[in-house]
């Protein structure tokens, strides 16, 4: 078996003023549309302090940027990262692309293909007065994705005889998947303690499958002659989904506690993407996903962070 595995992570600091991105769009498959829950951020649950005077963080940004990616694929498949995830302090503006191939249209007959993303992003956030704060983050994102298969059968067995009995198994697959999340927290480095956004965005998963596995036989006499079948297939609805290009989409996160501005707080936002594609065991099967936050305006906006 072949396999190539690529691992890189980088830590460059870099400086920012945008923030998260993140709502769903409905998704257009095969003839069909799968509607994908869209959460909008709820308005500031604490108001903060009268008498403070609002600080508003907008690009260019001073924040700390840290991305780290893998990429994997072994037999007959390939995964790549055209644009690695990055982040401009200078303009707020997040980027990441990849995609996945597999096949087993050649030897060993299979394939996988992975590829994992991570953008972490932290601002200083000044507190001139103790009492409650409320932390809103304007942002936006626009992105493109889709994930496929396509099988022929029938799926092949392979039987054997022993002392035991004699017994059929087979196992095909084809799947391909793609998703995405980005969740933000204000961190206090001075006891540890953080608080999270209660409408954090919520995660986004396709999944394209088909596999099908068959296990059957009968024990020998001596091993009480009993016999068994056992089948099941796990299936998507559809075998080919596609997200248009779906923004820009703006998003508002709040974040509401008490600070002490005796204390140190960071705000932390961690996108993370991942696409994979497997095949194996079908005569012929093929499995691809991409997602795109990079291309054609796409990416993750991050406008301002205002300390109200």
């Amino acid at each position: 078996m072949k396999e190539n595995m690529e691992t890189k992570r980088s830590g460059p600091r870099h400086r920012i003023e945008r923030l998260p991105r993140l709502r769903l769009a409905a998704l257009s498959s095969a003839g069909a549309s799968v509607g994908l829950a869209v959460l909008m951020l709820l308005a500031p649950a604490a108001a903060g302090s009268p008498a403070l005077t609002a600080v508003k963080l907008a690009p260019p940004f001073h924040a700390t940027v840290t991305t780290s990616q893998f990429v994997a694929s072994s037999g007959c498949a390939a995964a790549k990262e055209p644009d690695p995830p990055q982040f401009s302090n200078a303009n707020g503006v997040g980027l990441a692309r990849e995609w996945t191939r597999a096949s087993t249209g050649c030897s060993p007959g299979s394939g996988y293909g992975y590829v994992y993303n991570s953008l972490t992003i932290a601002w200083a956030i000044p507190i001139a007065a103790s009492g409650p704060h409320s932390i809103k983050i304007n942002a936006a994102y626009s992105f493109n994705a889709s994930a496929a298969i396509s099988f022929a059968g029938p799926c092949p067995t392979t039987t054997t005889t022993s002392s035991y009995g004699t017994f059929t198994s087979g196992y095909c697959t084809a799947s391909a998947s793609v998703g995405f999340q980005g969740p933000f927290y204000l961190f206090d480095t001075t006891n540890f303690s953080s608080l999270a956004s209660p409408h954090n965005l919520p995660p986004f998963a396709l999944t394209a499958e088909n596999s099908v596995s068959t296990y059957y036989g009968c024990y020998s006499p001596s091993y009480g002659g009993t016999c068994f079948s056992y089948n099941s297939t796990t299936y998507s609805l559809h075998h080919s989904y596609a997200v248009p290009t779906t923004g820009p989409i703006p998003v508002v996160f709040w974040i509401n506690g008490t600070l002490d501005s005796s204390h140190t707080y960071v705000l932390y936002w961690y996108g993370s993407t991942f696409t994979t594609a497997y095949a194996s065991g079908w005569p012929t099967a093929t499995a691809k996903s991409h997602l795109d936050f990079q291309t054609g305006g796409n990416g993750v906006f991050f406008h301002s962070i205002t300390i109200h």
